[in-house]
């Protein structure tokens, strides 16, 4: 049997993803750690913190709705790349439209709520069938999302 000869820059990419597969459930791991005895507010721009060092998106984007006060909280985090104009909060009205109509773990191609062009934004429920909300990601990336 003859050995195969892998390219030693895709052994490095290779590491390197790895490396940081690693690091992201490492830090999954720890969140609800970190979250004890935090305000909802709080955990929410913790998770949209870790979901976009993880994910690496252009946006990323938690809602939480369904709590006890009632109040629906959203956090967002904006890679602010030179196109940016918008602020946070319009980010989110833009976005709002394209939310209510996903469906759980959906992915589709929107206008960017952020700039130019297109972006793939996906979805994910919080909550046995999302009775907490969502989490989302947009990426102009378009491997987004992967299994990873």
């Amino acid at each position: 049997m003859e050995a195969q000869h892998i390219p030693q820059e895709s052994i490095v990419e290779e590491i390197a993803n790895l490396r940081h597969c690693m690091r992201s459930l490492v830090a999954l791991s720890t969140l609800p750690a970190i979250w004890t005895g935090r305000a909802p507010g709080e955990i929410a721009h913790s998770l949209a913190d870790a979901l976009f060092s993880m994910l690496r998106p252009e946006i990323a984007y938690v809602r939480f709705n369904g709590l006890p006060s009632g109040e629906v909280i959203q956090a967002i985090r904006v890679d602010r790349y030179p196109q940016t104009t918008e602020e946070p909060d319009k980010i989110c009205l833009a976005l709002k439209p394209w939310l209510e109509f996903s469906t759980s773990n959906s992915t589709r191609s929107i206008p960017n709520p952020a700039g130019s062009g297109e972006l793939l934004l996906t979805t994910a429920p919080i909550g046995h069938e999302g009775e907490y909300d969502m989490v989302a990601a947009c990426s102009r990336r378009a491997d987004f999302p992967t299994d990873i």
